[in-house]
């Protein structure tokens, strides 16, 4: 999960800088999500995330495509720009949430580890007394 979230904070990260300077290009937002989404497999993401990753990764495949081609206006890659860069919002917002309800988890786990042996220890203490 450490890995998927990395992922999706450095490129939207990077995306949103892209975004807001008007100068990112297929090229450039391709280069800076290559070495994150290229390491992430199936299981490296939760199942419900899995088509959001594939996803990302067929636009992107599709974007560098047509980069190379130069055939696409600037309307056409503002569009999928635009639409990849929805996508990894979606992406790291669900992969926040995940970590948020998996964090949960933990601490509720732990709380009731946790009770469940200052509970044994009264038992033993009182039985002992």
């Amino acid at each position: 999960m450490s890995k998927m979230k990395s992922y999706a904070e450095s490129v939207l990260f990077q995306s949103i800088i892209s975004l807001s300077e008007g100068t990112g290009t297929v090229d450039s937002l391709a280069a800076l999500s290559e070495n994150y989404i290229s390491r992430l497999g199936s299981s490296d993401v939760p199942i419900p995330l899995r088509k959001a990753l594939n996803d990302v990764k067929g636009l992107l495949a599709a974007l560098i495509e047509k980069n190379y081609s130069q055939t696409g206006s600037h309307a056409a890659w503002m569009s999928k720009k635009q639409c990849l860069l929805t996508l990894i919002t979606e992406l790291y917002t669900d992969v926040v949430a995940w970590n948020a309800v998996e964090q949960y988890i933990s601490a509720s786990q732990f709380l009731l580890f946790s009770e469940g042996k200052n509970g044994s220890e009264r038992h033993s203490h009182n039985a002992i007394n």
